[in-house]
Formats: structure tokens, C-alpha cells, sequence
């Protein structure tokens, strides 16, 4: 009988997620800690957030940090300043709950894309 694995106990967070998630915390500690969502299992990613199969969160390279309505616009700007630009989703693809920010134009991701989404 073949078992089926839909959740798994690891975690993948890539060092660049890290450090700039370090970076960021230093302006904001009580903002992106604790962050909504880091990593995220294919399965879950799929099935229970409603996300693409491809989702850049099962990579370990993206990392959605809570905000709120009087927070959102300056962590924001914060990500988009990093020095290691990453891409920083818009609120208008988005709510104030949360502010997405992922590495994916970074060579060494997983998830390797050449440029972010338009718009970001």
C-alpha cells in the first residue's frame, strides 16, 4: 500500500530570505515577526492556500510579513529599498494583511525567474 505524504515536517528558507528578513526586522520588529506565511509544502500551497502548483513559497524563497492598514505602505517601501532588490507585490494584487516579498530574480533561487511579475 502506497502512503500519501500531503504535509511535511521541514521547512526550506533560503539564506537570502533570511538575511533581508533580518534586515527588515530591524525597522520593523513588531511588524514581519511573526510573518503570516514563509514556507509553504506543495500540498498545502495547492490544496489548502489555493495557490499554483508552482508556488514561489514551495521554493523557500518568499515570505508574505504581516502588516496592517497603518504598517503596509512603509514595509513595503522598506523591501523595495533592500539592497538585494527583491519582488515586493502591490497592493493592489494584495491586502493590507500582509506584504508579499520574494527573491526569485536572484540567480541562485529555486524558483529562478529574470525579472518579477509587471507591476511589482
Amino acid at each position: 500500500m502506497d502512503t500519501i505524504v500531503t504535509h511535511v515536517d521541514y521547512a526550506i528558507i533560503r539564506d537570502i530570505l533570511s538575511a533581508k528578513m533580518d534586515t527588515l526586522y530591524g525597522i520593523y520588529p513588531y511588524t514581519i515577526l511573526p510573518s503570516n506565511r514563509v514556507y509553504t509544502c506543495p500540498y498545502h500551497s495547492e490544496v489548502e492556500v489555493g495557490s499554483a502548483a508552482n508556488d514561489v513559497h514551495i521554493y523557500g524563497d518568499a515570505v508574505d510579513m504581516h502588516s496592517d492598514s497603518t504598517t503596509w505602505q512603509g514595509l513595503h517601501d522598506a523591501a523595495q529599498n533592500l539592497d538585494v532588490r527583491p519582488c515586493v507585490e502591490p497592493q493592489s494584487q494584495s491586502t493590507t494583511n500582509h506584504v508579499h516579498m520574494d527573491f526569485r530574480t536572484v540567480s541562485t533561487s529555486f524558483y529562478y525567474r529574470s525579472s518579477c511579475p509587471s507591476g511589482w
